[in-house]
């Protein structure tokens, strides 16, 4: 299972984001499941991503769960995270965005973006996620990358 979480460049510091993500896991094994997740970080760039015109301070969590996960579990999840992740952030929870979404549609939305890519475009895309992830698992301590090649 995933968790995909979209920042922007510089809005939190590492330690922020290791306790973001030590909360993530917490609340996901304590109200969907105990199984391995994998945490990754999409740093938006700077000047990339604007809310009602200004720089956005958005953040946008997407959970992966089996099919068939019941609502009252979900709601119990998204509260409990929008909750931690305010106290940890400061962000007012109106630029949080939290969704646990079932596993076949969680991936048909990662694959969309391969099947819009050339073969050599998808081998580049890979490529820059491997090295990306990598570096900053062994320099940071967790799972990120910048979407732009």
């Amino acid at each position: 299972m995933k968790i995909l979480a979209t920042v922007q460049e510089g809005q939190f510091n590492n330690d922020q984001i290791k306790a973001l993500e030590a909360t993530l896991r917490r609340n996901y094994a304590e109200h969907v499941s105990t199984v391995r997740i994998t945490v990754i970080w999409c740093v938006i760039p700077s000047g990339q991503a604007f809310t009602n015109y200004q720089p956005s301070q958005s953040s946008l969590i997407s959970m992966e769960c089996d099919g068939g996960f019941p609502q009252d579990g979900r709601v119990k999840l998204l509260h409990a995270c929008e909750h931690d992740w305010t106290t940890i952030t400061g962000q007012n929870p109106d630029q949080v965005m939290l969704s646990l979404i079932e596993a076949d549609v969680f991936n048909d939305v990662l694959d969309g973006n391969r099947v819009r890519l050339s073969k050599a475009g998808n081998l580049k895309l890979q490529w820059h996620m491997l090295t990306s992830l990598l570096r900053s698992k062994l320099g940071k301590g967790y799972l990120s990358f910048r979407p732009n090649l």
